[in-house]
């Protein structure tokens, strides 16, 4: 009996420069990670924009197969980013990564 293949998780983080997307960067990284040892296979890439946050007025954007995702620029929960970002592209069906109902999306940032 073979193992069902994992559907590719793509990963982009589009950020400029400054402690905004610093933060988005690194839990972007912590997620692909994550998922990486959980045997989802992730194509991460980022793409760096010549803009400051604060002074330009740009917020860093995550994509996770074509679907606009929100993370947060302080340090958060990897497991319950990972769930949340399962749960946006319809892959966990409403049960995460570590096993438990997926949680709101106001409790991300815990």
């Amino acid at each position: 009996m073979g193992l069902a293949m994992q559907p590719l998780l793509e990963i982009t983080v589009i950020h400029g420069y400054g402690p905004i997307s610093h933060g988005v960067r690194e839990n972007a990284r912590a997620v692909a990670e994550l998922l990486r040892e959980l045997g989802i296979p992730v194509d991460y890439t980022e793409v760096t924009i010549p803009a400051l946050d604060i002074e330009d007025s740009f917020e860093p954007i995550v994509f996770v197969n074509n679907v606009e995702v929100y993370l947060p620029s302080v340090r958060a929960d990897v497991e319950k980013l990972a769930d949340y970002l399962l749960a946006m592209v319809g892959g966990a069906a409403g049960v995460g990564v570590a096993g438990f109902p997926l949680p709101p999306v106001a409790n991300i940032a815990a």
